[in-house]
């Protein structure tokens, strides 16, 4: 997966998708914000509902900015979205496009097209939000505004630290910006619209013909853990060709879980990974625009964890997960963990 892909599909989360995505980032300037447990708080629904509402119902064109802390520090990069009709369309060195039905699609350097993913028949239902997390909309000292729209602002809490700061449109619900901070209160990763013009009468982005499918096939039943550490449950899992993929989720963070048969060549990993213990063995943690992502090996696979979630929580899902070789996730191929960790080379 390339950088600029990886980026794409944050935007997506941003205007278009499910709750599980990212943000990214840097320093934004919104005015000051009051700090998180002594400010007036109300308790709101999942804000993502209503953001995912607007963003199939309204028609608008935009550049969104997304930053993130990874490999030699910030990193940053802009990206022209239009969406209409319940379709977006994110351009960059890639295009991304996503369409309502729930098809996502990229088309390569050249002009060719994919069909990432095609959409499950059923919709994977994901924890309610608030099992884990508190759900609050917060009073600024004075209105914040993003991309020159008055926004509502959303916490999203866990045992009283702000996981997620989310920057609703007051008037349409839609989420212009999303932030995801540290344990400090640092802001890891933002994705946010710097521009955004609503245009009615902006015509859909035109469906790419879908040249080569490389979406995966829905499997019926899996042999992987029903439930993770934190709160984590099994959504789905997914086939392509001899790969599996087990998507977990808490209800505001997925969490995919990948496995190979064989060893881990250190040579094939960047040399700007943080190492972390599991269990008598040690791995490496990566952050890139989509999240963080987990390498190691135990007993006689590699395992890869994908997500946007803190890393702490992978480290302690890496901890749980069975290492005796048997098939709760099986046959990752060695190529997907290159193309994931590709972008976070030097």
């Amino acid at each position: 997966m390339r950088g600029r892909i990886s980026e794409g599909v944050l935007v997506l989360v941003l205007v278009a998708s499910v709750p599980a995505g990212s943000g990214t980032a840097f320093a934004w300037d919104t005015g000051p914000l009051p700090q998180s447990g002594n400010e007036p708080a109300t308790p709101v629904e999942n804000p993502f509902d209503k953001a995912r509402e607007a963003a199939t119902t309204l028609a608008f064109t935009g550049t969104v900015d997304v930053d993130w802390d990874g490999a030699g520090g910030r990193h940053s990069d802009h990206l022209r979205v239009q969406a209409a009709g319940g379709s977006l369309e994110v351009r960059g060195e890639s295009t991304l496009m996503a369409e309502s039905e729930g098809a996502r699609m990229v088309r390569r350097p050249g002009g060719k097209w994919d069909l990432l993913w095609s959409g499950p028949e059923v919709s994977p239902v994901r924890p309610a939000l608030g099992e884990k997390y508190e759900v609050a909309t917060v009073a600024p000292p004075e209105p914040v505004t993003v991309a020159s729209r008055p926004t509502e602002i959303v916490e999203i809490r866990q045992a009283g630290t702000v996981r997620e700061r989310l920057f609703v449109d007051a008037a349409n619900g839609l989420l212009l910006k999303r932030e995801q901070l540290d344990g400090r209160g640092h802001a890891t990763r933002v994705v946010a619209f710097s521009s955004i013009d609503l245009e009615p009468d902006t015509s859909p982005p035109p469906s790419p013909p879908r040249l080569t499918d490389e979406s995966p096939d829905r499997l019926k039943s899996v042999s992987a853990p029903a439930a993770l550490p934190g709160g984590y449950r099994r959504l789905d899992a997914y086939r392509e060709d001899d790969t599996v993929h087990v998507l977990y989720s808490d209800g505001l963070y997925d969490l995919s879980v990948f496995r190979q048969r064989g060893a881990l060549d250190d040579g094939d990993l960047p040399a700007s990974g943080t190492r972390v213990r599991i269990g008598s063995g040690r791995g490496w943690v990566y952050g890139w625009p989509g999240g963080q992502v987990l390498v190691w090996e135990a007993g006689h696979s590699v395992f890869s964890l994908v997500s946007e979630a803190p890393t702490e929580d992978l480290v302690a899902v890496a901890r749980a997960l069975p290492t005796d070789g048997g098939g709760s996730v099986v046959d990752r191929m060695r190529r997907v963990c290159h193309n994931l960790l590709e972008p976070l080379s030097p």
